[in-house]
C-alpha cells in the first residue's frame, strides 16, 4: 500500500470518528437540553408550589391569630363574668343575710321567753324555717366558693363521740316532730381525738340526715361511725334510713350539682339540689369520698370516708362547751365592755339584747366616724365591727384603729361582724388585722363562744 493510500485511509477514519463524535455530541446536547427543560419545569412548579404553600400558611397564620384574639376575648369575658358572678353572690348574700339576721336573731331571743305552748310551737316553726333558709344560702355560697377555688378547711382536734352527740342533739326536735329515733352506733377505736375539720364533717352528716328525714318511711334512722384499719386508717361515717330508696341509675347522678332523684315523693320535700354535690366536693378536699348504698323501697345508706388522723392527748383549748349563756362574767372573772359598730337598727337592738343577757356591758355606735371617735376616748375589751358602714368602710376603720399609736384600743381584738360570706372577702378581713369573723345571721351561741375565745386569749 502506497503512502497516499495510507493517508487517505487515515483521513477516512478521522472523518468517520469526527462524524461519530459530532453525532454523539448532538445526542448528548439534546439530552442535556431535555434535562434542562425538565429541571426548569420542576423549578417553576416548585416555585409555584412554594408560593401557594406560603400563601396557605399566611392564611392559616392569620386565622390562628384571629382565633387567638377571639379566645383571649372569650377568656376575658369569662373571667369578667366569673368576677361579676362572685360579686353578685357576695352582694346577694349580704342583702339576704341582713334581714335574715333580724329574723333569726329575734326568734332566737324570743325562744328564751315564757310563752304559751301554741306561741312556742309557732316560734319553733319559724326558727326551723329560718335555719332552712340559712342552710340554702350557705349551700349557694359554698358552691360558689368551690367554683372559684376559694374554699378552705379549718383543721382542729375533735372527738368523734362528741361530734355525733352534737349532731344527734341538733336533730332531736325534728326527729321528735316526725316520731323518728335517730340512733347512734359506734365502732371500736374511736376514743381520743382526731384531727380534721369537724364543721365540714358535721355539715355532710347533717345533709345526709336531712335527706333521711325527708324520705324515711320507718321510725328509725341510724347514724354510724367506725375506724377502718386498712392500708391507711380511715374514718367511716354513714346515715341509714328505711325509706323510698334510690334507683341504681341515680347513685352517681345525685352527687352532681342541681341533681334531684326521681323518688316518688311530693315536690314540697325537694331541696336546692346542691347539698350532695357540696358533700362530694367537701369529701375530696378532706382527701376522702362520699357514696350511697341504696335499693328502691328498701332504703338508703349514705356514707363518708376520710383519712383518720388520731391524736390521743390533744389539748382542746377552744372546745369549751357552755350550757348557760348567762354566766359569762363568772367564766371570765369580770364583766367585759364591748363596742358594737353596726348601722342597721334591728341588728343593733338584737346584738345589744344578746350581749346584755350574757352579762356584757355593750356600747353601740352606727358609723365608722363614731367608732373612731369613741375608741380614742374609751377603752374596750372587744370590738364587733360591721363591714358595710354608711360613711367609712369597716375594714378602713379597723386599719385606722390598729395603726394609730394614739388610739387606746389599737391592741383591742376586732371581730368582723358581717353578712359577707365569700372566702375572698373573709381573707381580706384577716389580712387587715381583724382577729375573727362572725357571719350573719348571728346566733347567741356564736357571739358567746367568740367572746369567750377572744377574751380568754387576752388573759
Amino acid at each position: 500500500m502506497t503512502n497516499i493510500e495510507r493517508i487517505n485511509k487515515r483521513i477516512e477514519r478521522e472523518r468517520k470518528a469526527r462524524k461519530q463524535a459530532e453525532e454523539l455530541l448532538t445526542h448528548k446536547s439534546r439530552e442535556l437540553y431535555d434535562k434542562n427543560q425538565e429541571l426548569e419545569s420542576i423549578k417553576n412548579n416548585l416555585e409555584e408550589t412554594v408560593h401557594e404553600r406560603t400563601i396557605d400558611l399566611e392564611n392559616k397564620l392569620d386565622t390562628l391569630k384571629k382565633l387567638k384574639k377571639e379566645l383571649e376575648q372569650a377568656k376575658n369575658k369569662a373571667e369578667e363574668a366569673s368576677h361579676l358572678k362572685s360579686r353578685f353572690v357576695a352582694t346577694i348574700s349580704h342583702e339576704i343575710r341582713t334581714p335574715l339576721n333580724g329574723i333569726i336573731g329575734s326568734l332566737d331571743i324570743l325562744a328564751d321567753e315564757k310563752m304559751t305552748p301554741k306561741a312556742s310551737a309557732l316560734v319553733e316553726m319559724a326558727v326551723t324555717s329560718g335555719d332552712s333558709l340559712n342552710l340554702i344560702l350557705n349551700d349557694i355560697l359554698d358552691f360558689s366558693k368551690f367554683e372559684d377555688a376559694n374554699f378552705k378547711l379549718d383543721e382542729e382536734y375533735f372527738s368523734i363521740t362528741e361530734l355525733l352527740s352534737n349532731v344527734q342533739y341538733f336533730w332531736l326536735p325534728q326527729c321528735e316532730e316526725k316520731q323518728i329515733n335517730l340512733d347512734i352506733e359506734l365502732g371500736n377505736n374511736l376514743d381520743g381525738y382526731f384531727r380534721g375539720d369537724p364543721g365540714r364533717v358535721r355539715q355532710i352528716l347533717n345533709n345526709f340526715i336531712s335527706n333521711a328525714l325527708k324520705y324515711s318511711r320507718s321510725d328509725r334512722i341510724l347514724l354510724h361511725a367506725q375506724k377502718m384499719q386498712k392500708s391507711k386508717p380511715t374514718l367511716y361515717f354513714s346515715v341509714k334510713d328505711y325509706g323510698v330508696g334510690i334507683s341504681q341509675n341515680d347513685h352517681e347522678f345525685i352527687f352532681e350539682a342541681f341533681a334531684q332523684s326521681d323518688q316518688k315523693e311530693p315536690s314540697s320535700i325537694k331541696g336546692s339540689g346542691l347539698g350532695l354535690a357540696i358533700c362530694k366536693q367537701l369529701s375530696k378536699l378532706m382527701l376522702g369520698d362520699v357514696g350511697v348504698h341504696s335499693e328502691v323501697d328498701i332504703g338508703s345508706e349514705f356514707w363518708l370516708k376520710i383519712p383518720a388522723k388520731s391524736i390521743q392527748n390533744a389539748k382542746m383549748n377552744d372546745q369549751d362547751k357552755i350550757s348557760d349563756v348567762s354566766d359569762l362574767s363568772k367564766i371570765l372573772g369580770f364583766k367585759p365592755t364591748i363596742l358594737v359598730v353596726e348601722d342597721v337598727l334591728s341588728n343593733q337592738i338584737l346584738i345589744k339584747m344578746m350581749m346584755e343577757k350574757m352579762g356584757i356591758q355593750t356600747i353601740v355606735v352606727s358609723s365608722g366616724s363614731e367608732a373612731l371617735d369613741i375608741t380614742n376616748r374609751q377603752s374596750f375589751d372587744l370590738i364587733f365591727m360591721d363591714i358595710g358602714l354608711p360613711d367609712i368602710d369597716g375594714t378602713q376603720v379597723t386599719k385606722t384603729i390598729k395603726s394609730s399609736k394614739s388610739n387606746i384600743n389599737n391592741l383591742t381584738p376586732v371581730i368582723a361582724f358581717t353578712a359577707h360570706g365569700m372566702q375572698t372577702e373573709l381573707d381580706k378581713f384577716e389580712a387587715i388585722g381583724m382577729n375573727g369573723i362572725i357571719t350573719k345571721p348571728v346566733k347567741k351561741e356564736d357571739v358567746y363562744q367568740c367572746v369567750i375565745s377572744m377574751l380568754k386569749q387576752c388573759d
